[in-house]
Order: C-alpha cells, then structure tokens, then sequence
C-alpha cells in the first residue's frame, strides 16, 4: 500500500482539532495523541480492506515548494490562504518514523506515489497500490484505490491514463490554478480525445448587408491532423492562447512516472511522447 501520506495525516490532523469559546473569544486546540491514533486505525483500515501486506507512507515537505512552480508560479496559488490543521507537520514527521517513509524536497507525494508504483526496481514482484482520494492519480498507469469511492482496487491502463493526462491539460484544475484551454471543460476535452478535430481559421468575406465586401478571420471545425499535439493546441489558438499555454498545462497536469525522472530531476513532459 503506498498511501498518499498527506491526505490521511490531514484527515487526522482536522478530526483531533477542536475550538473552544471563552468569553467571547474562540480558540482552536488539538490533542495530538487523538490525531496519531485516529491516522494509525484510518491507515491500518484501509490496508485491512485492500488486504496489504505493506504500508508506504509517502508525503509532501513542509515547505510546500515543487518543481511545477518553476514552470507555473501561480501553481496552487488559491491555496495560501489556507491554514493547515494545527498539529499537521507534526504527525506527518511522527507517521514517517511508523513506517518505511518516502519525502522528496520540490516533489509533492503524488509525484513521489506515482515514481514509487511506476519503477520496476521499487519493490519488484509485488503488487503496489497507490492509495488516494485524488482525481489526478489517474494520470498514472498502475494499481489504484480511493478509500472514498472504491470497493477493491483497480488497474490504470497506460492508454487511459495518458487520456486522463491530456483532459486535465485540456480542461484544467481550478483546485491547483491552472485553466487549461478557455471555455474548454473537461467533459469537451475528453470528447475530444476520443475523436479529435482541427480548427482552422479562415477568411470569411460578407456577401451582402452593411459590412458587405468585408473580410472577418473565423474558425471552423476540420479533420484532425496525424499528429495528436497539432489538434491539441489548435484548441488553444482558437481560444486566444499560444501553444506555450497548452505545454505549460500538459507539464503541470502530469503525475510524475518513473521515467520522468532521472534521479531527482524532472524530465519535463514533451509532446515527442505523444509519437
């Protein structure tokens, strides 16, 4: 079971906080005893359900700063108002000595999840399951369970997860800050995907009435190009971005594999993977 440590020790940390009101003044307090206990059973429940032999505690650093910030600044910017539960830092660093314990500086946990289940060397011969509330684990190829609305866990084909990559860069993720394709949703992207289509701009010229003579540029829908990436950004040209939006997105969006790495560098994502 390698668990994404930053969810369960939240979950936790937020159950074991409380506030209290004295003379009109509000107070919040945690009993951190409380927190570890209630991480230990939600941990060891879950590894009971998926029958897992293992736990892989994984976790992000506290300072909250990663790699996709150098390529998108404003990543999870509606986020740093938020505070953390009060006792948080503490019961992750504590849950890191419980179990084998995996914190990368600049990697969030899912990246560190998704490098773990996706290297043929971690752990060879066993099955690893990654263990998440989070849409964006399926980005990743590989044995997955949401505590919150599987039964048992399931296998992540390459091919969907690589269409679930694209539909998040296509429709964004307003939760981590970045909008994809304007007036794009993800519903129309994954349409897309499904059964791509070009857009190509022309010259409209006005037949008749007060801007008769007049040429406009307009869009209109064509058979898609061979290759995937051409159609792709062809979507944000038409919504008034360049193909460096579309990069930027499909960068962000992308759970980090095994193969996006070479030891603690990030191989950024390329549209060459695409071919």
């Amino acid at each position: 079971m390698l668990a994404d440590g930053d969810i369960f020790a939240y979950n936790a940390a937020i159950n074991a906080q409380s506030v209290a009101e004295f003379d009109g003044m509000y107070l919040a307090f945690a009993n951190m005893d409380e927190a570890k206990a209630k991480a230990m059973s939600y941990l060891k429940a879950v590894a009971k359900e998926i029958k897992a032999k293992e736990i892989v505690f994984v976790r992000s650093p506290s300072s909250r700063k990663y790699w996709r910030h150098d390529v998108f600044p404003e990543y999870k910017s509606t986020r740093s108002d938020v505070k953390p539960p009060l006792v948080l830092d503490d019961l992750k660093h504590w849950l890191t000595e419980q179990f084998e314990s995996h914190m990368w500086e600049g990697f969030e946990a899912d990246d560190v999840l998704g490098i773990l289940a996706t290297d043929p060397k971690y752990k060879p011969g066993k099955k690893k399951v990654v263990v998440s509330i989070d849409k964006d684990m399926n980005t990743l190829p590989c044995w997955q369970f949401n505590p919150d609305k599987d039964y048992q866990p399931w296998l992540q084909s390459r091919e969907d997860a690589d269409i679930y990559h694209l539909m998040q860069a296509i429709g964004g993720d307003t939760t981590d800050g970045y909008k994809g394709c304007k007036g794009v949703g993800v519903d129309t992207a994954l349409a897309f995907l499904k059964d791509p289509w070009y857009w190509e701009q022309y010259e409209h010229i006005y037949k008749s009435g007060k801007r008769k003579g007049e040429v406009e540029l307009k869009w209109r829908k064509a058979d898609p190009k061979p290759d995937l990436w051409e159609n792709i950004v062809s979507l944000f040209h038409k919504a008034g971005q360049t193909e460096e939006d579309a990069l930027t997105n499909a960068r962000v969006a992308r759970i980090l594999r095994h193969e996006d790495v070479d030891g603690r560098e990030v191989n950024l994502w390329t549209p060459e993977r695409l071919k």
